[in-house]
Formats: C-alpha cells, structure tokens, sequence
C-alpha cells in the first residue's frame, strides 16, 4: 500500500465530512442535536472505519497480485484487527452498561428490535450489492442448481449463522465485500447472550466469569475477537466503579497522550503475537481513557469526525464493494505505486460519498421519526454518545 494513502484518505474524508456538516442541512441538523452518552467514542468509531478501509485496501493490493488475501505488513494487520477489536469493545460498553445501569432488568423485546432496526436494513443494501457483484462476477448466468443458490443466499440473510458460502458458484464471494459481514454475527451473538451475562453483573461474579473465559479461550484460535467483548465490559465496569474525582485527571490534555502512548504499546505487542491479550490489554487501556470523556485535544467531537463517526456502519459495510468496484474497472495487476495510490485515495473518497447517501436514506430513516431531523439547540459537546 502507499503510504501518502494513509494520509490522504482520513484528511480527504474528514474534509468530506466538515463540508458535509457545514452545508448538508440533514448532517448539520444533525450535529445540532443534544450530545448523550460517550460522544468521543461515536468520532473514534468514524476513525476506526477508515482505518479497516485502509487494512483492506492493502489486502485487495496483496490478493491482485498474489492472488492470497493477505498482508505481511504488521502496520495494516494491526489497523484490521484493532479497528475490529475496538469496534466490539464499543458495543460491550454500551450494552454491558445498559445491563449494569439497569441492574439486569433488561427490556429484550424492545433492544433487539432496536438491534434489528439498527443492524438489517444496511446489512440488506450491502447484501444486495454483493448480489450484484456476484452477478457480475459469473457474467449474469446461474453456475449452480436453483437449490443451491438459493440456499447459499437463505445463508447470507441468516447473518452467517449458517457461515457465508460462495453463491452462484463464485469463488470466495465473501471477499467481494471483503469478508466484513462475519463482524455482525459476533455482535449477534453478545446481543443474545446478554441476558445470560446480566446474571454475573455484580463484581465478585463478573470476576469469577472473566476468569472462566480466559481458561477457556485458552484453547481457541480465533479468541481475539471474544478478547476485545470482555474488555468492552471490564471498561463499562471499571466505568461504573471509579470515583468522580478520577474524571478530570482522565480528560486532562496529559491522558491524550498517555492514551496514544498505550495505543502505539498496543501495536508493539501485536507485531508478532496477532492481537494477543496483551494487545486487548493495552487497547482497552487507550479505549478507558477515551470513554471516560478524554477526546484527544478535541478531536473525536469535532464536528467532521462527529460526521464520519454517524455515517461509520455505512462505511464499514460498503467499503469492500467499493473497492471490488473500483478493481472491477480499472487494472491494478503491476500497477505502479502512484496508481495504487491514487486508486485507494479515490475509492476512499467514493466510500464517504457513498455512505453520506447510505446513512441518509438507509439507515436513519430506521432510527428516527420519518420526517427529517429538526433543528435543536447548540449545546458543548461532553463525553456522552448514543449506542450504535
């Protein structure tokens, strides 16, 4: 991958986003709205989108050229998966604060139809466009036996509960969108087990049940991602038990830097361990700084990165059709640096533009009254935010 690309691709975005909320009457009615809980992590989940664009850009550089999906670069392995990992801890705080805040009690009916009202409709645009990129792909001929096809698709629309087979007989149709929907059934998964874990809410057994997971995933590969939940919930604990005082001392202009400190320890660890639990470790360490109100010199609230923050779950889930798009037109095999470089830039920007649209007639209409957002009062942003 190109390095300017990595620079290039969050300062366009964010331009995107400023002018975006400067003259889009819909994002600037938007940003006009009354901050709630944890407002630094809905700009920090605009940051971590682009840093998994960024980590798939480089495995769709590596997988035309190599034909693996793939990188041996330790830097973008790490933007994936911490980008990921960060994202699951966002949705264990949230929610396990949601248990804790309630004491348990909580209202199922109405939190799954707000996960499903949140979750669905985006993920069915996007499975569309991986549709349509399949069709592409086999040149608009049905390969396979109506039967299979149409229990390849039942799979996909099952959220890969089933798994996420090739449909239409198109090798490695996950990659496509670049594998990002199997990020959705683990999200699936914590929603369903929270009624189970609201039973460990209280210290002693919360501990007793952290204990008993580790010994567990001792003995799994992939437990990176079940990492990242947990520290999600010892971040939403520790939340809940530090003392008033501790607050100005965690947002003080020294705790930015000590959160980018355990950020760059974070990605040391990983170099060589793929995310292990020091790695978890470290991040939920940068991650309890920033949900405790510390906004990095104000960054994660300005008002561009409040912007790409709204419109992350777009830019997650599109991202991969973006680039299959762009790949699909323009040949990259042996393709020099520049090219690359300005392919990943363009494809970035399409992204932003594209999610713009995606959250503004997709997503929102889902989350909100059906009438436009109304202009509300200018407050100060504070370290609040809404669950995602």
């Amino acid at each position: 991958m190109i390095a300017y690309a990595v620079i290039t691709v969050p300062l366009l975005a964010l331009a995107l986003c400023a002018a975006a909320g400067r003259w889009s009457p819909f994002y600037a009615a938007l940003l006009r709205r009354p901050p709630q809980r944890f407002v630094a992590l809905d700009g920090l989940r605009g940051f971590l989108a682009i840093g998994v664009f960024l980590h798939h850009a480089e495995l769709t550089r590596h997988q035309i050229n190599t034909r693996v999906w793939g990188t041996d670069s330790p830097f973008f392995e790490f933007l994936g998966r911490a980008g990921v990992a960060c994202f699951f801890m966002i949705t264990a705080l949230l929610f396990w604060d949601k248990v804790l805040s309630s004491d348990g009690k909580l209202d199922l009916a109405s939190l799954y139809r707000s996960r499903g009202r949140r979750i669905v409709p985006m993920y069915a645009f996007s499975f569309a466009c991986l549709l349509a990129g399949v069709a592409w792909s086999s040149h608009f001929t049905i390969r396979v036996p109506l039967r299979d096809l149409l229990e390849s698709i039942g799979a996909w629309a099952a959220f890969g509960w089933c798994g996420f087979p090739d449909v239409n007989g198109v090798d490695r149709t996950r990659f496509i969108a670049a594998g990002v929907h199997w990020t959705l059934t683990y999200e699936w998964g914590f929603y369903l087990a929270l009624p189970f874990l609201a039973v460990f809410r209280r210290p002693l057994p919360f501990a007793g049940m952290l204990v008993a997971t580790w010994f567990f995933l001792v003995h799994v590969d992939e437990k990176w991602a079940v990492n990242a939940f947990l520290v999600g919930m010892v971040v939403a604990t520790a939340l809940r038990l530090k003392p008033p005082a501790a607050l100005p001392a965690l947002r003080h202009p020294l705790a930015a830097a000590v959160a980018l400190l355990f950020l760059g320890a974070s990605f040391w660890a990983a170099r060589d361990t793929a995310f292990g639990e020091a790695s978890a470790a470290l991040m939920g360490c940068f991650f309890y700084i920033v949900a405790s109100g510390n906004t990095l010199g104000g960054l994660l609230t300005s008002r561009p990165a409040r912007v790409l923050g709204t419109v992350s779950y777009s830019l997650y889930l599109l991202q991969g059709l973006v680039l299959f798009a762009g790949r699909s037109v323009v040949r990259l095999k042996g393709a020099d640096p520049v090219k690359i470089g300005l392919f990943e830039t363009v494809c970035g920007l399409a992204l932003t533009l594209v999610s713009f649209a995606t959250y503004r007639w997709i997503e929102h209409p889902y989350l909100a009254p059906r009438s436009a957002p109304k202009p509300a009062p200018v407050v100060q942003p504070t370290a609040l935010t809404q669950a995602p």
